[in-house]
């Protein structure tokens, strides 16, 4: 299988962790106009070419060659037109990721069917009914076996649960992670302790998906246990009996 993945800094930790999920090994090349990426590139032996704008794609004939692509960019209207030029060159499946799900109704429209709003998480419906400190599942490539679970953060803030812990678990099990703070931005700094009205979010293939979970599960468990610990021990200390 040739995936082709087109994509920014932004999202580009995402997007190989999904292509690392995959149980096969699939020939891999990244197209950005970022060139830090290519060391990234390199780490998972996949070929790197730097394109000086979206509009670069169409002179790279040997997409037409390609099963499938991911497209995640800092900007929708550079993913919009990324999908836009890799249809028309015939990849049949196309995996567009978007900042804001309000910009979905152009590639619909063009027949780009597998489309995920990272926003949709915190503002569109899913978000009504997500229970909060729970987690719901959600299939986007059956094919694949391509999953994605969503986590609403409430009592569960601010407990001493940091990204850098979540991300080992992410490296670990080959699976996605992004974290949206409460006002819906993404979150980069590993140092973020995770905080009420967050979301996580994970993308996995099949098994590791739950698995994924159920270690981030386990991490918040984890901390609540120690501040239960340190709250009972606080209020041994505070009802002591004095003399």
């Amino acid at each position: 299988m040739r995936i082709a993945i087109i994509t920014g800094k932004r999202f580009i930790r995402t997007a190989i962790e999904i292509i690392s999920s995959l149980r096969f090994k699939p020939y891999i090349h990244i197209f950005s106009v970022d060139e830090e990426i290519r060391a990234i590139a390199e780490k998972i032996s996949a070929k790197f070419t730097k394109i000086r704008s979206i509009d670069d794609i169409y002179v790279h004939e040997e997409l037409e060659n390609f099963d499938m692509a991911i497209i995640a960019m800092d900007e929708d209207y550079d993913g919009i037109n990324a999908a836009r030029a890799l249809k028309t060159m015939g990849i049949p499946t196309i995996m567009l990721i978007l900042n804001e799900s309000i910009n979905r109704d152009i590639p619909e429209r063009e027949g780009i069917k597998y489309i995920v709003g990272i926003d949709n998480y915190v503002l569109g419906n899913i978000a009504s009914f997500i229970a909060l400190d729970t987690w719901i599942f959600m299939n986007v490539l059956n094919y694949l076996n391509l999953g994605i679970a969503v986590h609403r953060v409430a009592r569960r803030g601010t407990i001493g649960v940091f990204l850098k812990e979540l991300r080992e678990v992410a490296r670990e099990r080959n699976i996605g992670l992004i974290v949206l703070n409460k006002i819906g931005k993404i979150v980069e700094d590993e140092n973020y302790e995770i905080e009420q009205g967050d979301t996580i979010i994970v993308i996995g293939i099949g098994d590791e998906l739950y698995r994924g979970v159920n270690d981030i599960e386990r991490i918040f468990r984890k901390h609540e246990e120690i501040l239960a610990r340190r709250y009972t021990e606080t209020f041994r200390i505070s009802t002591r009996p004095i003399g």
